[in-house]
Order: C-alpha cells, then structure tokens, then sequence
C-alpha cells in the first residue's frame, strides 16, 4: 500500500485549463488536473463543465492587514466547514483584504462569501470595497438574507434558537460599468472603515468576461412592446410584468412571431407563467433577468419562473431569481412534465427552491438542460422524477443546493413508467449544503458521465439508490467521476463515504461504476449499504480513492447480495483498511484490488489479489492474519476464497 499523499502541501488550482472557443462556456474545468502531480494517487481527467469563468480560491491569494486563513476543517455552521477547498480568508478588522492576480481578463465578479446573520435571524445587508491596482472600483453589495439555516438534520428554519447553524454562505455579483480586470490586474478585496460587517468570509471569487448583450432576433416581441390589448413591461419599476410575458406568449402560440424576447433589465414577476410551443430569448443571463420576491413558504410550485403545459418550450440566454433562504421558499424555476422537445439553455436560476424539479403525469421526453447555472438552492437543483426518457442534462453547474444538485427519481406517484435512458453529463457541483452531488433513484439505462462533485457538506458526492420508493433499480451506469472531499455525517451520526450504493424500497441490480476518483473523502472512500433488497449484478472497477480517514471500501453490516470490485486503489496510510465486509450475507469479490489490511470479513471472494506491501504477503480477516499459502487457498471458517493467489 502506498503511503499518504499530503493533499494540503498541493494547492488545487483556479478551476481552468484552456480555451475551446465555445461561444458561451469558453473553459474547461479540470477538477483534477491540480493531481497530475500525484500520479501515484489516481489519474487525472479533464471532467465536468466548461465554465467560462475563472475561480480564484481565497486561500490561494495574499492576505493583507490582518487577514488569515480559516481551516481546514469540515463542520458545519463554520467558514471553513462550508467553503470550497474547507478553507475561507477572514476579514476582520478595517484594512484586511486579500488579494489576487488576474489570469485574464473580466468585467465581472463573483463572490462567495459569509457575513454574520441578524442577532435574531433574517439576515444584514452589508458592503465591501473592491479594488484593482490599488484604486477602489466599487462597493460590493453582500448580504446574510437568503443564507443562516438552524436546526436539527431533519428540519432548518432562520430562527437562531432552532439549533446549530448551516448554509452560512451565499454569493454577490456585479458586472462593471465604467472599468474592467486587465489580464496581471491586482484585484483585491478589502473591508474598509464604511464596509460595515463584523466579519467576512471570502470563499472564492470568480472572475468573467460577459460578452455584449444580445439584440432581439428577427421575428420575436419583446415583452416591453405594449399589443393590442396589453401594457408593455418596464424594467426596475417594481410593477408586475406577468401580464405583458404572457400576451407575448400567447402571440407566439398564435402565429403572430416567432418567439418572446425579454431584453436586459429586471423585470417583476409575481405568478407562475404557462408556457409551451414557444421559444423565449434573453439578452444574456448578466443581463435579463425575472425576479419573484414572494416569501411565502410553498414546498409545491411556488410562483417564481414557468409552468411546462406542451410540447416545444424553449428558454435560453437569462436569468430567474427567487426570494429563496428555506428549503421551501423561491419557488421553482420550472415545474410540470418537460412533455417534448423543451430546451433549457445558458439560464442562470438562484435563490428558488428548486430550479426544475420535472415530473407530473405526462412523460417527458427529450428534455434539454444545457451550459446553466444554478445557485443557492433550498432544495435540487434539477430532478429527472417522473417518466423522464431520453433526457440530458449537460455542461450545467451547480453550487450551494439543498439537495441532490442533478438526480434522476424514478418516482412512482405520477407516471406509470420508471425514468429511462436519461443522462447527466460534463456538469461539475460544489458545496452541496444538503444530499449529493450527484445521484440516481430506480430506473432502467440511466447514466452520469464525465462530471466532477466536490465538497459535499452532508452527503456523498454519489448516491445510486433504491431509496424513496422509486420503480426497481434496473440499471445505472456512472462511467468517469471526480470526488473531492465528498462524505459527511448526517441523520443522526450515520457517516456516508463519498459514494453511497443503497439498497431500500426496491430491487437494486445491474449498477456498474468505472473510472472514479475519490479523493480525500470525510470517511469511507466507497460504502454500500441495503436495507430490504440484496444487490445484484454490481460492479465497482477502475477506482482510485486517496486518503479516506476510515476505509477505502466499506460494506455495512446487514447488506445483502454481491458485488465485484476490479482494478482498485486505495492510497492511504497503512492503519486504514483498504477494504472491509461487515455483513454475513454479502460477497464481494476483489479482483485486482491492492493488498493491505484488509479486514475482509465473511463472503469475500479475492480474485487475483496484488502481493501487500509492507505488511509480507498477509490479509487481515476479521482482525487475523491470514496467508495467501496458495492459489485456490480458503477458510471454510469465514467463506473467504482467495483465487489465484500470488505468493
């Protein structure tokens, strides 16, 4: 086995590589490519969403006046616990900044950041100076309203006094006017006498260059043109403008143009919109913007964003914001069966509950969820529940959800039909503040395809699942992930790995995961768990884990059923198992998985073991020693075969 590989010595790097000249998301995130160096750990890939902007992680910058470095640690409730990387630069006390050069140019900026909550919840709002080469550009606008949860695991409101706080960070944009970041630019954050927080917790900042806005396309109305029967909307006056959207609508489906254009400016919507059978165009997503600020608390709909009713919608190229800060505020962006052929493209969703959560009684088939963004969520950020086929979600991002940020549920309370050939791809997701990165419930030739998940606060980074009584588990492939810092303690005290495999309310079979790399996980590298269904047909192959703290693969007590593990690595110290079987009734069979302390446990088959390293040629079953004596070698006593053995 190898020896730990020090992770905190390699700074992970901003999250870009290279240019493609894709119009739109023009950088590829390479998650792991901050690894190359630790080839002996695991592979490096260019996985998950080409982004096209530049993340400058605090803790990779200069800190000035006091400034300093928060972490690492993983609780929650603190700067470091919820940030990205487990660190945070703290600014203190008048003076303190950090710092960093661009590596390209930008017209805006993105913060994540904490501020204190209200002494009795609701949230401050607050400034903080922006400066580049040294000359203040601009006075950041932050605010704590839509973050600071409290409470148990199970229930979180913004009242202090419901229990230990969570989801503290939230994020402050702008986009310049009148001065822009030079490629070598100094920028610098720094907390002036007039910036009047206790503190600030600075994440990261992303830097990007918006292009132009976009102009009306021939044929389309725009929603601020008045019709025959209808006021035109106008931008920031705080009136509603669902009407002038919905004529506009409703003129398309008429034959009248050949789309909606909603032009740069924030417009007010106060109830959901029906749409089908129309496309609707914005300027650009830092420029045309749909703003619901309805509090109210609805775990349904809500009111912000479209209702689906047909076939055809398409929305591309703006923005739906919500006035999200619980789990059941801001509405959902999209609702309803996704029916045919909806596009959902380059849509920036923040602060709703969910951004689509599509399923109803309808199949929806073919659904298009591409190049988005999706921020701050109380709840998913997209879900493929019921009846989805043949749906894609790709190149998308996703950060702060409050649960799974791209699932597919095959859920069985609308649709007849489980959830087939669907597919999430190239999506990348950071800091989950609750559930997975990434996941699967039930559902037949479903797949997750070269994405990236990190820092997941509560959850693993995967779940494949037959939880929440979804239709059987038929098959599910995830075929080239990336995990970093994924697993955590939830629900009590139960430690999740990185990747959860479940067996619960139905069958589970047919799941194969290849080309993973988990990378310093809270706890277990990989855990599988059932509860009333044992797993079939499984098979774990081509894994590197590097650095869990309690095992590399871990099968609870109580699981049920088999699985094959092929071509595993586990990196770590020599004390942590690569491997353990807790339950009686669950083989595992290890072919090519290196050798170690290995609490085995019984029902393990070990198929072309790797000679240990460091520990003769001995695996530990049940706490004992047991030698690879010869090919064919097993113990009656604890039903562990060894085939082929190596000597």
């Amino acid at each position: 086995m190898a020896p730990k590989v020090d992770l905190q010595a390699i700074p992970e790097p901003r999250r870009t590589a290279r240019r493609d000249g894709r119009p739109g998301f023009p950088l590829r995130m390479f998650a792991s490519a901050w690894a190359i160096a630790l080839a002996s750990a695991f592979s490096a890939h260019a996985r998950g969403a080409i982004v096209p902007w530049i993340s400058y992680e605090a803790e990779d910058g200069v800190v000035r006046g006091g400034a300093y470095v928060a972490g690492p640690g993983r609780k929650l409730g603190t700067p470091e616990g919820e940030a990205s990387g487990r660190k945070a630069v703290m600014l203190k006390q008048t003076g303190a900044s950090i710092e960093w050069i661009a590596t390209s140019p930008a017209n805006s900026i993105v913060i994540r950041n904490s501020i204190p909550d209200a002494p009795n919840g609701g949230g401050l709002d607050a400034t903080l100076s922006l400066y580049v080469n040294g000359q203040k550009k601009a006075s950041l606008k932050l605010s704590s309203v839509h973050s600071w949860l409290y409470g148990d695991d199970a229930n979180q409101t913004d009242n202090p006094s419901a229990g230990p706080a969570r989801k503290i960070y939230d994020e402050s944009n702008l986009l310049f006017n009148g001065f822009s970041i030079a490629k070598g630019d100094v920028v610098q954050l720094k907390k002036d006498a007039e910036d009047g927080a206790a503190w600030y917790a600075i994440d990261f900042a992303d830097l990007e260059q918006v292009a132009p806005p976009l102009a009306k396309p021939d044929g389309f109305v725009s929603i601020t043109d008045a019709g025959p029967s209808w006021a035109g909307a106008i931008a920031g006056d705080n009136i509603a403008d669902d009407n002038a959207i919905d004529q506009c609508i409703r003129a398309v489906q008429a034959g009248k143009y050949q789309g909606v254009y909603i032009p740069a400016g924030t417009f007010l919507q106060t109830n959901k919109i029906m749409a089908k059978g129309a496309k609707i165009q914005g300027a650009g997503m830092w420029y045309s913007k749909l703003y619901c600020p309805n509090k109210g608390e609805d775990a349904g709909w809500g009111q912000t964003g479209f209702q689906i009713t047909g076939d055809g919608a398409e929305f591309r190229d703006f923005a739906i914001f919500g006035w999200g800060g619980t789990r059941t505020q801001g509405g959902k962006a999209w609702v309803n069966s996704a029916h045919k052929g909806t596009i959902i493209e380059r849509m920036w969703v923040e602060s709703v509950q969910c951004a689509y959560w599509v399923g109803g009684s309808d199949e929806s088939t073919g659904l298009l969820v591409k190049d988005c963004r999706f921020r701050n969520t109380g709840a998913d950020g997209v879900n493929l529940c019921n009846g989805n086929l043949n749906s894609i979600i790709d190149n998308c991002h996703a950060r702060n959800t409050g649960d799974d940020a791209f699932a597919i549920w095959s859920a069985r309370d609308l649709y007849g039909q489980p959830c087939r050939n669907n597919v999430i791809r190239n999506c990348t997701v950071q800091v989950t503040w609750r559930a997975a990165c990434f996941a699967i419930y039930g559902g037949t030739g479903n797949r997750i395809e070269n994405c990236v998940g990190s820092d997941a606060l509560t959850y693993p980074g995967l779940t494949v699942s037959s939880e929440f009584n979804p239709f059987p588990l038929v098959s599910a492939t995830v075929d080239g992930l990336t995990l970093f810092r994924c697993g955590a303690t939830y629900w009590g005290g139960q430690q999740f790995g990185a990747v959860w495999l479940y067996s619960a309310d139905n069958s589970f079979s047919g799941v194969t995961i290849r080309n993973l790399d988990v990378v310093e996980p809270t706890y277990q590298g990989i855990h599988l768990q059932s509860k009333s269904f044992p797993m079939d047909n499984v098979l774990i192959e081509n894994v590197t884990i590097t650095n869990p703290t309690t095992f590399g693969l871990q099968i609870k007590s109580g699981s049920m059923g088999s699985a094959m593990f092929r071509n595993v690595t586990v990196q770590t110290t020599p004390s942590i198992p690569v491997m353990v079987n807790q339950a009686t009734a669950f083989t595992a069979t290890m072919e090519k998985v290196a050798a170690g302390p290995t609490a085995i446990g019984p029902g393990t088959v070990l198929r072309n073991p790797r000679p240990a390293k460091n520990e003769g040629e001995d695996y530990l079953v049940n706490g004992r020693k047991f030698a690879l004596a010869k090919k064919g070698a097993a113990s009656a006593a604890r039903s562990v075969v060894l085939e082929n053995a190596i000597r």
